[in-house]
């Protein structure tokens, strides 16, 4: 399986002759990583949920309108929002895409909780979305490491909790790179104490997991 990181949460993942591309938010256009006429064929669109740092309308309708049949999939609230920006979405995830319920993380402000999706795939790599309460996971675990709503001892309890073999940091665009270097350095050397595999991935480098 390959993954290629496009900054925060945006991840496409792709095995065999099948890939998905998860959560292209603001920041994957806002940085230029994510070049929409280089993606190759996607299945589907997967989308935890509707903030902007996870879901932009504009990156959507340039996907869709190059690969018109792709599958863009989420909850029943995004699937609404999506709708009224004439964007057609559904809750139904192709073959070998299991989708849950995973309960955002509470924010800031008394500011309101929006629905949040966890998603597997292939059975290899589960993505949470903005969610540190997940209970399972598949042997790669896409780890939000930072945030307005959560820290990194959280994360890291939550990775000792859940024993992936390989973590993808995501949910990181908050971090300068120095102050991200130094985060992944020592996440690498915790984690690696306890057999777990922290990956600290380059955007928009791809590696082989």
């Amino acid at each position: 399986m390959r993954i290629t990181k496009y900054v925060h949460s945006c991840l496409l993942v792709e095995k065999n002759s099948r890939a998905v591309l998860f959560d292209p938010g603001d920041y994957s256009r806002a940085y230029g990583m994510l070049d929409v006429d280089a993606l190759g064929e996607l299945e589907a669109i997967l989308i935890t949920h509707g903030h902007f740092d996870h879901c932009n309308v504009d990156l959507l309708k340039s996907i869709r309108q190059r690969s018109p049949e792709v599958s863009i999939v989420s909850n029943p609230e995004v699937v609404e929002q999506l709708e009224a920006e004439n964007i057609q979405a559904t809750t139904q995830a192709p073959e070998g895409i299991a989708c849950r319920e995973a309960r955002h993380q509470p924010l800031p402000w008394r500011t309101p909780v929006p629905d949040n999706w966890s998603f597997t795939v292939f059975d290899r790599l589960t993505h949470p979305g903005d969610s540190l309460q997940i209970s399972q996971s598949a042997p790669v675990l896409a780890l939000p490491m930072q945030g307005p709503w959560g820290s990194l001892r959280e994360a890291l309890d939550l990775a000792l909790q859940l024993r992936p073999e390989k973590i993808i940091p995501i949910h990181d665009w908050h971090l300068r790179d120095e102050a991200r270097q130094a985060l992944y350095n020592g996440a690498q050397d915790f984690l690696g104490q306890y057999g777990i595999d922290f990956l600290p991935v380059k955007n928009g480098r791809p590696i082989e997991v």
